[in-house]
């Protein structure tokens, strides 16, 4: 089942997207994160830059982006998308954590 900005839906995001785009969002953060901490950080990257071609203006693309930049520890990288999150969702869901983990990276 094809969704019509380009990515697979899998059952849980046709579920959740009766709730909202949003809710979509989140889904896909989820399975990039999972992807992060299971090592598979170049894969998240690659992925999320497919999902960013797709729709520009999925934000937490950027967030997550950090998150696998910093797992393969390519910090400046990391600080560069934790950034354009903050600046595109300065209240977005992990702007708290986007503004922690850039002062770290510092």
């Amino acid at each position: 089942m094809s969704g019509g900005n380009g990515y697979k839906k899998s059952i849980s995001d046709v579920f959740l997207e009766s709730k909202g785009r949003r809710r979509v969002y989140m889904s896909r953060c989820i399975e990039y994160q999972r992807m992060i901490s299971s090592g598979e950080w170049l894969a998240a990257v690659r992925a999320l830059g497919e999902a960013l071609e797709a729709d520009s203006s999925y934000d937490g693309a950027y967030f997550n982006l950090g998150l696998a930049f910093e797992a393969g520890g390519l910090t400046q990288f990391a600080r560069v998308a934790y950034e354009k999150y903050l600046k595109i969702a300065p209240e977005g869901y992990w702007a708290d954590s986007a503004r922690d983990r850039l002062s770290k990276t510092g």
